[in-house]
């Protein structure tokens, strides 16, 4: 019995370490996955209460552009805290006013735009 236990918990371990291993050879995959995916779901609630005078497709490719840019690394990240600061403050009350989308469209335009070196 003590033979088994020795090995299942090396198994364990085992997995374990190759899983911390591979999580931290990729973890700048899955940040941008995880940011990735977290601006499909900014998108969604903002396609939810955008106003009449913005245009939905405007607003998905403003989106769309910025996770071009998030992917290839050319986003500026202290713009990308402000969006999902802005984001988690104007959801604070579980819904967002013109003011708080205008704000946050303003900066997924400045996220989008191609950086310049």
């Amino acid at each position: 019995m003590k033979k088994f236990l020795i090995i299942a918990g090396t198994v364990v371990l085992i997995i374990i370490i190759a899983g911390g291993i591979f999580i931290y050879a990729n973890r700048d995959k899955l940040a941008n996955i995880a940011v990735e995916q977290g601006l499909s779901a900014m998108e969604t609630t903002v396609l939810r209460e955008l106003p009449q005078s913005v245009s939905p497709d405007s607003v998905r490719l403003l989106f769309n552009r910025a996770k071009i840019n998030i992917s290839t690394g050319k986003a500026d990240k202290q713009v990308l805290q402000d969006i999902l600061k802005n984001f988690q403050d104007g959801l604070s009350d579980k819904m967002l006013d013109s003011l708080e989308v205008a704000t946050i469209l303003a900066g997924v335009r400045q996220l989008g735009k191609e950086k310049i070196e």
